[in-house]
């Protein structure tokens, strides 16, 4: 019996060391690539049949492109040296048997570089890895070898780039890169415990099946790829969104897609839509074309949705009024489904749009109303209520209100006003920024009503839980004042590759713990050359010299553009959209200014406003006048404006003469108490201008000799004016709008270069002189035509340059000595703007972006100012030009 136990024993004892040597030997045998590959890694892409995946993309439009960007050209250069040096079949096939990665590593601040980790399988030898590498080795240089941690490592220069490289040969892995630490840091990794590798931190990529057919797959290790997108831009990334991602990548001609799963933990932003079903995206018909990014969040449950977000929510400080009169939850009753920040861009700041989906956005509205009448001891002035259109806007009573009610989405938002449009109620920081969307939203300037938009949306999963749609049109240049100097470069010299990537979106939905995520960048053809030429499409012969501009109209009967001009003879014409003309009739002096359209009898209907040197029109759509107009006021009329105090079409008209008298009349030309005239010592630069700020109007007047006033509806002076700055103006002046006097902000610029920015409490902001470039340098600011943006020009005897704010130069251009040069500026919102160089005199002009690039590539005959449509739209733009008695029109493709 002991003999029996003492053999079984002895057989148990076999097999256990028989197990335990195994073991051993299978754990040093289990050691893997991914071993190899540091914790820090931004991202690694991985591949097992990389050269059968490079042969594909060479066919592929989307991946050409991105090889055409200077910085990332050198490595569809490197592939090119390296076919010729080693024989296309034999680098393909060489390749296509190992499994690769390759790791993205933060070098330095602003810097990176790529670690290259290989597996070679059984067919392949260390003879044939040097036979491979041999040709590459640059013969001038020489060799290095040297040891670390008991591994040699190999410095060579190649002979297709300056840069030298370190690699490495252990067993059956090759390890290599151009930057000798991200070895070391490599062979750390494999060899010392304490230095965790990627694969054993992020080792739940290691349970998601992958596909095969694709073009690799991608891990992203968040914490560290947020460090490494500040080498391409500055950014504000939320740094704690996610833990790690995997995806797997797929290039087609039109677009570039990634498809996988995110990680998160419950400290992580993600999880707010842990356990949460979304729901269709049905906000697009209220997304102004002039939003940037959207973050679309989307629910059945919005308690649920809301009370995922309690491990996240900001530190919120709160007021004793919140203490008292906020409860969350009591608000989530009136949500429907859907809840989204519209990202605005305004004078280079981003502005939040919160669009919350109601099931009553009228209950909403009362609740918020009800808040603001809860507290007793409001000061007056914080009950603001104004109409605009058929909207009635007022303002948030209690700081951070939006945050406390739905989230960290609305962190951004520590005050806001707030109006409603059908079922949505819309919400901004930012009085004249809700406005304009508003104002979108009505005239269905929207992603819902935007064909290419409307395109993109349907490609994409519109009932994900959580979506970020990117419009490439509107973000481009906003990211290219974020780049960093080289990155920078390389979009200027590949600025039409960059914007032919038109919309992203980034979408996530929960799984178990996990959340899938889909990636989609729609790719559009690019240009072939910016300066593509203009297409003629129409030109219209009069029997008289054309002494006007062209205006643009529009025809309300279909939204279709016309055109007014007038000739010598002081006769005016209507060009219909058919490029006929549709009527004339006789003026006795010539129009001033601008042709303004206004809704006279508020029937949807429009008419033309405008001046001549005496008088005030009014005439209808036939050219008739419309009764008791023209008005007689005075001579020597100068500006007009239109002013439309709550936009109810109850119209002002604001008048300037030459001589330094302002009158502003009701809508049928009848002069106001205080306004006939009121006048100023000196002559009035530009027009009196209207403006509304916080619920107030106000006009604002700069004269000549450097003194500002403001004015009331009355006639009566602000406090802290006039301000007399003592100093000659005679360009146009700036006035950016805030939700109150102090926030907004006017520009002015004296004849000598200095620059002033004023609040409208009367207080001097700033005061910078500009640089200077010659003694006769003559000072110009130039608004846009919605005096919504402006730039700065400094003209010398041979040269113009034009500037921004800051005295950094946009471009210079040289001109001929003494020549005459009218500049005007044409905002394309957030796409590309442009710079007109009227060369009047010399019957011509020349027609740049504001990098200096010529978007046509010749001179385009003209003798007047030129007007530009479709500005701002996705649509094709026609440029409107006189050249005597002719009208051109020249079409920009889109």
């Amino acid at each position: 019996m002991k003999k029996s136990l003492v053999i079984l024993f002895g057989v148990i004892t076999f097999f256990i060391s028989i197990y335990f040597i195994w073991s051993l030997w299978d754990q040093e045998s289990t050691h893997d690539l991914w071993d190899f590959v540091p914790r820090n890694s931004a991202l690694v892409y991985e591949s097992n049949q990389l050269g059968t995946t490079l042969l594909r993309l060479q066919d592929i439009e989307s991946f050409q492109s991105l090889t055409q960007i200077p910085s990332l050209r050198k490595l569809s250069d490197h592939i090119i040296k390296i076919e010729h040096l080693t024989g296309l079949n034999s680098f393909y096939s060489f390749i296509d048997k190992t499994s690769g990665l390759i790791s993205l590593h933060n070098t330095g601040k602003n810097e990176f570089d790529f670690l290259y980790l290989g597996v070679m399988n059984d067919l392949i030898t260390t003879d044939e890895i040097l036979k491979l590498i041999e040709p590459l080795i640059s013969k001038v240089k020489e060799k290095k070898y040297r040891n670390y941690l008991g591994f040699e490592l190999n410095e060579i220069s190649l002979s297709f780039t300056n840069s030298r490289l370190t690699y490495l040969i252990y067993d059956h892995y090759f390890i290599a890169s151009f930057t000798p630490y991200l070895v070391e840091d490599a062979i750390r990794t494999f060899e010392d415990e304490n230095y965790k590798s990627f694969g054993k931190v992020f080792n739940q990529h290691k349970q998601i099946t992958k596909i095969k057919q694709d073009e690799g797959n991608v891990y992203i290790n968040y914490e560290s790829f947020i460090k490494i997108t500040q080498a391409f831009a500055t950014n504000d990334l939320d740094k704690m969104f996610l833990n790690s991602v995997f995806l797997d990548l797929n290039f087609e001609n039109n677009h570039i897609s990634l498809s996988g799963f995110s990680f998160a933990d419950s400290s992580n932003t993600l999880q707010m839509i842990k356990g949460i079903t979304g729901a269709p995206l049905d906000m697009s018909e209220v997304i102004s074309n002039s939003t940037l990014i959207l973050q679309h969040f989307s629910f059945q449950d919005p308690y649920l949705w809301r009370g995922q977000q309690k491990n996240i929510d900001q530190p919120v400080k709160k007021t004793p009024y919140s203490e008292l009169f906020v409860i969350p939850r009591n608000v989530l009753k009136f949500l429907d489904k859907e809840i989204g920040l519209a990202i605005q861009l305004r004078n280079g700041q981003k502005i939040p749009i919160l669009i919350i989906e109601c099931k009553n956005s009228e209950g909403l509205i009362h609740y918020l109303d009800t808040l603001a009448k809860q507290m007793s001891n409001q000061r007056s002035e914080q009950f603001f209520v104004e109409r605009y259109n058929q909207h009635i806007i007022q303002k948030l009573s209690i700081k951070n209100l939006p945050n406390l009610l739905f989230g960290n989405i609305a962190k951004d938002l520590p005050e806001g006003y707030y109006s409603s449009f059908e079922n949505y109620v819309i919400i901004s920081p930012n009085l004249p920024v809700l406005k304009e969307f508003l104002s979108d939203i009505l005239n269905e300037n929207t992603w819902g009503k935007t064909l290419d938009k409307k395109k993109f949306l349907g490609k994409i999963n519109k009932s994900s839980p959580h979506s970020i749609i990117v419009d490439g049109a509107e973000s481009w240049d906003h990211l290219f004042e974020l780049m960093q100097p080289q990155w920078q470069n390389d979009f200027t010299v590949s600025e039409m590759i960059f914007k032919s990537f038109g919309h992203l979106s980034i979408q996530f939905s929960s799984i178990d713990d996990k959340y899938f995520t889909s990636i989609f960048i729609e790719k559009n053809s690019a240009s072939s050359e910016r300066n593509s030429p203009l297409i003629k499409t129409n030109a219209l012969e009069f029997d008289a010299q054309l002494i006007s501009k062209p205006y643009i109209v529009t025809d309300h009967r279909n939204e279709n553009n016309e055109v007014i001009v007038q000739d010598n003879k002081k006769k005016i014409y209507l060009i219909g959209a058919d490029f006929e003309i549709s009527w004339q009739r006789a003026l006795f002096l010539p129009i001033l200014g601008t042709i303004h359209q206004i809704d006279f009898y508020k029937n949807n209907k429009l008419q033309y406003a405008f001046i001549t040197n005496d008088s005030l029109y009014v005439i209808d759509r036939n050219g008739q006048n419309v009764a008791d107009f023209p008005k007689y006021l005075a001579p020597h009329l100068k500006s007009l404006e239109i002013v439309d105090y709550d936009q109810r079409k109850n119209y002002r008209f604001s008048i300037t003469t030459e001589q330094g008298d302002a009158y502003i009349t009701d809508k049928f030309g009848n002069l106001l108490e205080g306004w006939s005239p009121y006048s100023f010592e000196k002559d009035i630069i530009g027009s009196m201008r209207h403006f509304r700020i916080g619920g107030t109007d106000v006009y604002a007047v700069v004269l000549s000799n450097g003194e500002i006033i403001l004015l009331s509806r009355r006639a009566r002076i602000y406090n802290g004016f006039p301000l007399k700055l003592n100093l000659n103006i005679d360009s146009d002046y700036h006035l950016e709008i805030g939700s109150n006097f102090k926030s907004s902000r006017w520009t002015l610029l004296s004849e000598n270069g200095t620059l002033f920015q004023i609040n409208l409490k009367g207080e001097i902001l700033h005061k910078k002189q500009l640089y200077k470039p010659a003694a006769d340098t003559q000072f110009s600011l130039i608004n846009d035509s919605e005096n919504k943006k402006y730039v700065i020009g400094k003209k010398t005897k041979n040269k113009i340059t034009l500037v921004n704010n800051q005295d950094e130069i946009y471009f210079e251009k040289n001109l001929l000595p003494d020549e005459k040069v009218f500049v005007q500026l044409f905002t394309n919102d957030n796409q590309d703007d442009y710079i007109v160089f009227n060369h009047i005199d010399d019957g011509h002009i020349r027609l740049f972006d504001l990098k200096g690039n010529l978007l046509s590539n010749s001179t385009l005959p003209s003798t007047r100012p030129i007007e530009i449509d479709n500005l701002g739209k996705s649509a094709p733009q026609n440029i409107y030009m006189i050249n005597g008695n002719i009208l051109h029109t020249y079409t920009k493709p889109n």
